[in-house]
């Protein structure tokens, strides 16, 4: 199932804030509330944001990996 350019910006907006109102709202939808929940009853937009979500915890852990290399002991190295 192929999302379209406004469903990608709202799994992208509800990845980030966690907020079905919000994130249909920053998406750009009419009455955020009802087409927030709408949504979020579809298979193809949880899989996008659970695969956003997973690439978010990824770029978060490397970073903290490249910190502690950049910032950390002479003696770790």
């Amino acid at each position: 199932m192929s999302l379209t350019a406004k469903e990608m910006d709202f799994c992208r907006y509800y990845a980030v804030c966690r907020n079905h109102r919000e994130a249909a709202a920053r998406a750009g939808y009419a009455f955020p509330d009802k087409s927030g929940l709408r949504l979020l009853e579809k298979e193809g937009i949880l899989n996008e944001i659970e695969t956003i979500s997973e690439n978010s915890r990824r770029l978060i852990e490397a970073a903290d990996g490249f910190r502690r290399i950049a910032f950390g002991s002479v003696v770790d190295a």
